[in-house]
């Protein structure tokens, strides 16, 4: 994962903050979201 930040004047350090950490959730629930969808039932019981 690569994050660039270009801070405006006006964001503080908790602001980008939590921005990164929203975007670390998003890719880690669309990590989890690809692997998910690869499972296939086999028709076997």
């Amino acid at each position: 994962i690569e994050i660039h930040i270009h801070p405006t004047p006006n964001r503080s350090a908790a602001d980008i903050a939590k921005e990164v950490a929203r975007q670390l959730e998003d890719a880690e629930r669309r990590k989890q979201s690809r692997r998910l969808s690869q499972y296939q039932d086999s028709g076997e019981y």
